[in-house]
């Protein structure tokens, strides 16, 4: 019999040559559970016996956190989410993208050629990068509104760059997300717009931080100072890293 492993409601089971070694970690599989969601406890698996097999890892501990660690590094990034940074530089107002969208089960409100720059305030709030072309909607399921005070369309970036993406509150219609009619999900949002000899205040933007968000995914727009969110797979490495100088201070005690 060959080597295999098992993943348990109270440990790991590992098994070489018919022996079964039980390795129990307090904490460690509610952990993974948390991040990676019950669904994927069959790639789980898949990861935590391909990490056992190799006769070098020795240390029982070593082993089960090996498997674990890596088990949650190549599964969470469920929610790349987009953050669009907005600061002022050098007497210029700079909005910044980057991330990903997962469209999935988002919900297509149609087709549109859109516009560039943005509206801060009212119902109609928007923001635009890109190039103008053609892109697609998809429903927001919540959204925190407008991002400032000014009604004003500001249509006249000094610049704007990357992937045609937008957000919209379409008049108090159906509030949305649109991108480039041939985005494929999960794939890299970059880019942004930049106001030459505006600010904050020129452009009535309001500090702080707006989530607009889709089933799977969201887009957080943050306006002056930045914000550092964690993934849950960062989460739950955090704490099998704990959890495994825990150990070996038990053992050195």
């Amino acid at each position: 019999m060959g080597h295999a492993c098992r993943l348990g409601t109270k440990g790991v089971e590992f098994l070489y040559n018919g022996a079964c070694e039980r390795v129990f970690v307090r904490g460690c599989i509610a952990v993974v559970a948390q991040a990676l969601g019950a669904r994927r406890a069959s790639l789980v698996q898949n990861l935590l016996t391909a990490v056992a097999t190799p006769p070098q890892l020795r240390n029982p501990m070593i082993r089960t956190l090996s498997a674990l660690a890596l088990a949650v590094a190549a599964l969470s990034p469920a929610h790349a989410e987009v953050i669009v940074q907005v600061t002022e530089s050098g007497g210029n107002v700079v909005f910044s993208s980057s991330g990903s969208l997962n469209l999935t089960g988002a919900q297509s409100t149609g087709t549109y050629n859109y516009g560039l720059g943005i509206i801060p305030g009212g119902s109609n709030w928007y923001y635009a990068q890109g190039n103008g072309s053609s892109v697609t909607g998809y429903a927001f399921t919540s959204f925190d509104g407008p991002f400032g005070t000014l009604l004003n369309y500001f249509s006249s970036p000094s610049s704007s760059t990357g992937t045609n993406f937008a957000i919209w509150g379409a008049s108090g219609g159906t509030e949305q997300v649109l991108i480039d009619t041939a985005y494929v999900s999960g794939s890299a949002i970059t880019g942004g717009l930049v106001f030459a000899g505006a600010s904050f205040a020129s452009l009535g933007l309001t500090a702080g931080s707006y989530a607009y968000s889709l089933p799977e995914d969201k887009v957080t727009l943050i306006i002056g100072g930045r914000q550092e969110v964690p993934e849950p797979g960062s989460i739950a490495l955090a704490g099998l890293g704990l959890l495994g100088l825990a150990a070996l201070r038990r053992r050195r005690s």
